[in-house]
């Protein structure tokens, strides 16, 4: 009776009752109706029907509202209570990086490996990223390292040095030292440029040995457009590089 009493408002007014309380009593029925959101035509009233087989009022019964009396968009965010949608009540794969905010999910987020390979993007892991002695050799991928190829002599001014290591491609060659005397003439003023260098690095095609021309020396360009050499010296020199597989 008293959800009907809501729904149709004063079911009657007691006889002899005067009309000034009787318009008074029909009035606080219309102002109580406005303050729920309950008079006829608002949008509460379209989105849950007192009176329907869904909302039951008085007695033990408490208000039930199903789905089917909810109107699309009719709950907002701050009908939800916090804490109150939990990881259960969420379907499998609906949230997606859209619904995930910046920096939302960090370290303690994310379980025991989670993360795998096929998470990694491309170039994603650079140098900064990796721990001092992280990558030891049985990380690295066959052929990445490989057995060099070294050697190392002395050679005088304009010698031509011929490498017997067997160099899969170009070596690096390093000048170690060097040692130019100065004339005995102590009456001629020692005056010129030193050349110190390892010239025409090629590869012998006959042998398929790598050569080099050593440059040690104390020069001195003249007024003809010639170059005299004051003094000659000898170098030291070292070669290294990716040893070929033939090796041998």
């Amino acid at each position: 009776m008293a959800s009907e009493s809501l729904d149709r408002g004063l079911q009657s007014v007691p006889r002899g009752l005067p009309s000034g309380l009787t318009i008074y009593l029909q009035s606080l029925d219309a102002v109580v109706r406005r303050l729920a959101g309950l008079s006829r035509g608002s949008e509460k009233a379209q989105a849950v029907r007192r009176g329907d087989s869904g909302i039951t009022l008085g007695g033990n019964a408490q208000t039930t509202i199903t789905t089917a009396k909810l109107a699309d968009g009719a709950v907002t965010s701050a009908k939800i209570a916090d804490n109150t949608i939990t990881g259960a009540k969420i379907e499998m794969g609906s949230i997606g990086s859209r619904e995930l905010g910046v920096k939302s999910v960090g370290e303690e987020e994310l379980q025991p490996g989670a993360v795998t390979t096929s998470r990694v993007a491309v170039g994603a892991i650079t140098t900064e990223k990796l721990a001092d002695g992280a990558v030891t050799p049985e990380k690295m991928a066959p052929g990445t390292l490989f057995d060099m190829a070294q050697e190392s002599g002395t050679a005088a001014d304009g010698e031509q040095v011929t490498l017997l290591g067997n160099f899969a491609m170009m070596p690096l060659l390093a000048i170690a030292g060097f040692k130019i005397p100065f004339p005995d003439d102590a009456s001629r003023p020692v005056e010129g440029n030193l050349k110190v260098s390892l010239e025409n690095l090629h590869k012998d095609t006959a042998t398929g040995r790598w050569t080099f021309t050593a440059r040690c020396c104390l020069e001195k360009p003249l007024e003809d457009g010639t170059v005299e050499t004051i003094s000659s010296g000898t170098l030291a020199w070292s070669a290294a590089g990716e040893e070929a597989d033939d090796a041998g």
